[in-house]
């Protein structure tokens, strides 16, 4: 058997190691008061796909008065009934219309 002193030091050891101390995150500035907060869902399954029927009422519950929210679509091939749901559950489009996948991060950074 190990003595326990031993193993933590050994896990914290490792921990310092496999976990360097990340640099610090530079402040935000704050939002205007009434500004919304903006959320972006990125997916390649905006579609009649197991993925779209778990998140598209937790989509669909965004309080709309907080949160503007965006709807990528990493394929947009797909037109469907759940694509519309996915679609009129965002006030960003989802699906043919989208930003490609080359203007994505620009699109989202804004």
């Amino acid at each position: 058997p190990v003595a326990p002193p031993l193993l933590q030091h050994c896990a914290e050891a490792f921990g310092r190691e496999a976990f360097p101390p990340r640099l610090p995150v530079s402040p935000q500035p704050a939002r205007p008061p009434g500004d919304k907060l903006r959320i972006g869902y990125f997916s390649a399954d905006f579609r009649s796909h197991e993925v779209a029927r778990l998140i598209a009422g937790v989509i669909e519950r965004h309080d709309r008065s907080r949160f503007e929210v965006i709807g990528f679509a990493l394929d947009p091939s797909a037109e469907d009934p759940m694509r519309a749901r996915l679609r009129a559950a965002t006030t960003g489009a989802v699906g043919p219309g989208s930003p490609s996948t080359t203007g994505l991060t620009s699109s989202a950074s804004s």
